[in-house]
């Protein structure tokens, strides 16, 4: 009998008849607890022919060009790192769902999409801890100077890529070897430490967690690509508009009350758009149990 897990369901499931027995059991879906932090391992690794690559590089690339190619560099190997992971989980290899059933229609994308700037404006007030950006400042701001680039790597290829690593590969598995809550916390707690930033993790740990939820919810990993690129785009447009450098931080002191009335209002609304979804939408089913025989094939 196959064991299914809901949004309360957070523990592992109880030992089967035939564990009991002492029969062999299946491998637990990719990753385990142990492999999920191995992945921040392996990106470390995979950035190492990065720096050594950009390093013979910037011998004769001219000094405008240095920063996009070490960027462009990067995201290809993220790119191979993710086809990687996941040729090397083989079967064990969580199912993953590019589109689900409540994005089929127009407006629970457009409410998204509505949902994403109050949800920018209720983190805001992580800025006022003062984080240290560990020199990701000056990167971004070197970023800053094309443009283009900027919106084809931030806006483009990190939304696919980062959902597709995160809630595409990490959390189905996770999901379905320990229940719904730790699966979702343990993914967006390494959402936040991928971006090694710690002013870029904190608001990164909150919306980890919400596109988690999203994900379990909606079943679509589309939907998360969409809001992940929204957030990247604002953000950019932001900076672009506002001409300030990356990381910029005020006190709560210095925050004007109109900015401050802005941030009060994301909360409310915020708050109001995930009720509204959690009301419309159910939780996936999980299997406990790996596929077997025609299941794998497909």
């Amino acid at each position: 009998m196959e064991t299914v897990y809901s949004e309360s369901n957070s523990a592992m499931p109880e030992p089967s008849a035939a564990a009991l027995a002492g029969e062999p059991q299946p491998s637990p879906w990719y990753p385990t607890y142990k492999e999920s932090w191995a992945v921040l391992g392996w990106y470390l690794l995979s950035m190492l022919p990065v720096v050594v690559g950009a390093v013979g590089l910037m011998q004769w690339l001219p000094k405008s060009w240095q920063t996009g190619v070490m960027l462009l560099l990067g995201t290809l190997m993220q790119v191979a790192l993710v086809l990687w992971l996941r040729r090397r989980a083989g079967p064990r290899l969580a199912p993953v769902a590019w589109s689900g059933p409540y994005d089929q229609t127009w407006h629970v994308p457009l409410l998204l999409v509505l949902l994403t700037p109050c949800l920018a404006a209720s983190l805001a007030p992580l800025t006022w801890l003062h984080l240290p950006h560990w020199g990701v400042d000056k990167t971004f701001d070197k970023m800053l100077q094309t443009p283009a680039l900027v919106l084809l790597l931030a806006c483009g290829a990190a939304p696919v890529l980062e959902e597709w690593l995160f809630r595409g590969t990490v959390l189905p598995g996770l999901v379905r070897n320990y229940g719904v809550r730790p699966a979702v916390l343990l993914s967006a707690v390494l959402f936040a430490v991928f971006h090694m930033n710690p002013g870029q993790a904190a608001p990164t740990f909150f919306i980890g967690l919400f596109l988690g939820w999203l994900y379990v919810r909606l079943q679509s990993l589309r939907v998360c690509v969409l809001v992940h690129f929204t957030n990247n785009f604002m953000a950019v447009l932001a900076l672009l508009l506002s001409k300030k450098p990356y990381g910029g931080m005020e006190s709560v002191a210095q925050t004007e009350p109109a900015t401050l009335a802005v941030i009060g209002v994301g909360m409310v609304l915020t708050a109001l758009g995930i009720r509204y979804l959690h009301g419309l939408t159910r939780p996936a089913a999980f299997s406990a149990q790996l596929p077997t025989g025609r299941d794998l094939m497909a």
